[in-house]
């Protein structure tokens, strides 16, 4: 089964942060077949654009968590998760 993250990152978006050159995720607990960020600024419209992103590329496992910017530019996960399935 492939497993698919969406990474939904809160907050204002720091300067000089390009979206096709985002921060590298640390900590994840696995490593994902296909990711998708959703930024304020930049990214999918919204969850569900982003999760019919993933199920299209053959994802049957798609989990979201939600994320935030801190203040050197970084993206830092939280513990907050959703799985979605459809």
């Amino acid at each position: 089964m492939k497993t698919g993250l969406i990474v939904y990152v809160t907050g204002k978006q720091p300067p000089g942060i390009d979206q096709d050159n985002l921060p590298i995720i640390e900590n994840l607990e696995f490593r994902p077949d296909a990711l998708e960020v959703i930024t304020a600024s930049e990214g999918h419209f919204d969850i569900s654009d982003a999760w019919w992103s993933l199920v299209s590329r053959g994802m049957d496992h798609v989990i979201c968590t939600i994320a935030h910017w801190t203040a050197d530019g970084k993206i830092c996960l939280t513990t907050r998760q959703l799985r979605l399935c459809g």
